[in-house]
């Protein structure tokens, strides 16, 4: 996703997959050309399975990851990872993924980077277009392909969600470990409330958001005991028009309400 709708940098990824058959270390790879960036230690990738790798740092920048997931539908069984500097170009791009190497035995500290493929594109044809801006991802149908020839890719839509008043009030959330009650009223001009409970004891995070990931106010930070009723109160009289995501987090889930702020 090189030139998302709306043009905002936090919602350009690039996607790894693992075609191999077995697991990969991606520990000291690099991302280079189009943006910056080492993969940290510690860090594998499974055969067959996938990676997303974002213009931010999930772990301190937990508003920019909310805004992300909830633009693109995504829960939070897709792996990120990021903080890459640099920017994706919207007219096209050159992308290399490299591997480290040995160093060498008179230069210990320096560490060779071994060409592990690169990738080439333009937002014209015969690239797809509709991934210049038009809510597509580009994306490799033939992961045994050349990177750069445009024959080895297509475009998987992105379309970023649209909040509308809800009405009537979404149903809660029933899971396994959690119950969140719809939020009522929304849209709100003043006080609105959500219901949590949680199946045992844990420590609950709950951040308010507003629509560019910049954190408003933290609503709970604290220990809930299990089968109470938890309420979370959204104050949108003190807050502008507009959209906020409610993130909340607790040792075994997480999951996100959005409020509407209407004047």
């Amino acid at each position: 996703m090189y030139h998302p709708p709306g043009n905002n940098p936090n919602l350009e990824y690039v996607a790894l997959y693992n075609a191999g058959s077995s697991a990969e270390n991606l520990a000291g790879w690099t991302l280079r050309k189009g943006v910056d960036f080492t993969f940290p230690d510690g860090l594998e990738l499974a055969a067959g399975d996938s990676l997303f790798v974002t213009a931010f740092d999930p772990a301190p920048e937990a508003g920019n990851e909310t805004t992300l997931r909830l633009a693109y539908g995504w829960d939070d069984g897709r792996r990120l990872i990021g903080g890459w500097e640099g920017r994706l170009a919207n007219e096209g791009e050159t992308l290399e993924l490299n591997r480290p190497d040995d160093p060498p035995a008179d230069d210990p500290e320096f560490v060779p980077e071994i060409l592990e493929e690169r990738v080439t594109w333009t937002d014209t044809a015969p690239w797809p277009e509709s991934a210049d801006g038009g809510g597509a991802a580009l994306y490799r149908t033939n992961v045994a392909g050349l990177g750069s020839d445009p024959a080895h890719w297509g475009t998987v839509m992105r379309t970023l969600v649209v909040y509308q008043i809800e009405r009537p009030p979404k149903p809660p959330i029933v899971h396994g470990d959690y119950v969140l009650s719809a939020a009522y009223p929304n849209p709100t001009q003043g006080m609105s409330r959500t219901h949590l409970t949680v199946g045992r004891t844990q420590h609950v995070r709950a951040t308010l958001y507003d629509m560019l990931g910049r954190e408003v106010r933290s609503l709970l930070n604290g220990t809930v005991a299990s089968e109470t009723i938890e309420t979370l109160v959204v104050d949108g009289g003190a807050l502008a028009s507009g959209v906020y995501i409610l993130r909340i987090r607790g040792e075994d889930f997480s999951t996100m309400r959005t409020f509407t702020v209407v004047r």
